[in-house]
């Protein structure tokens, strides 16, 4: 627990926006290289959550800050500074980092896979890379080049379908079906003492009850990968594999050796 003085910092992503601010004798500083917070987000929803953070949790934001690392004070229990672009110092008793989504540097540096512009796999509407045919990307490592989108779960998730479908395609010498993702999605943003930012394109509302439907939905997604889980009978191979399964096996035999 941090005393009372103590800074902690974030990038103020969903994560760093979410970190629970409302503890009692911690002072929270939330620097971000943006104008603002959320910067995906619209204005409005922007302007909400500063107002909640600054006026009603009293954090400290810090705009325009770019941290380009930590300097460490000896001796000091892991105290020290942040470093800005620009020099400045920022300090700090305990630092919390909240990072956006990055590709791995080798798939930069050594697969040959075109980079879109925001530094991700380019992929076509298809899902596949748009210079390397029969290798498919989606989620936080691909940038959909007909479709830019922010990186945000429900984005990654709902490409999970099509991504099935079109490897499917691919095996059995099908065409490629086309994928467009939505252009908004709802977002539901926690500040604290169960309450809640709720944005979708220019909706935005906030209140307690959202922090109860936020609750509501995230521990029923997590019961999908526990409690709500199929049983190992319903998983069982059926007894003729599919015709996908035959196409790769297929595949495999007609590779040289």
């Amino acid at each position: 627990m941090l005393k009372e003085g103590d800074e902690d910092f974030s990038r103020p992503g969903f994560a760093g926006v979410q970190l629970n601010w409302k503890q009692s004798g911690i002072q929270f500083t939330l620097l971000t290289r943006s104008r603002t917070v959320m910067p995906d987000h619209a204005p409005r929803a922007r302007e909400t959550l500063l107002r909640v953070l600054r006026e009603e949790r009293d954090v400290s934001v810090r705009t325009n800050c770019e941290a380009h690392g930590v300097a460490l004070t000896p001796g000091a229990g892991g105290s020290g500074h942040v470093l800005c672009a620009g020099g400045a110092r920022v300090p700090f008793d305990e630092c919390v980092w909240c990072t956006a989504a990055a590709l791995a540097p080798w798939v930069k540096e050594r697969t040959g896979l075109a980079i879109g512009a925001r530094g991700f796999i380019a992929v076509g509407a298809t899902l596949e890379s748009v210079n390397t045919p029969g290798v498919f990307a989606c989620g936080d490592c691909a940038g959909v080049v007909p479709y830019p989108r922010p990186k945000a779960g429900v984005f990654a998730v709902r490409q999970g379908p099509p991504l099935l479908a079109n490897l499917c395609h691919a095996l059995l010498g099908e065409p490629l079906e086309d994928y467009e993702p939505q252009e908004t999605f709802l977002g539901l943003i926690t500040t604290g003492t169960r309450y809640c930012v709720a944005s979708k394109g220019r909706y935005v509302e906030e209140g307690a009850w959202l922090w109860d439907l936020k609750d509501w939905i995230d521990r029923k997604w997590m019961a999908g990968y526990s409690s709500l889980l199929p049983d190992a009978e319903s998983m069982a191979e059926p007894a003729e594999p599919p015709r996908v399964a035959a196409a790769a096996s297929l595949s495999r035999a007609s590779r040289p050796r």
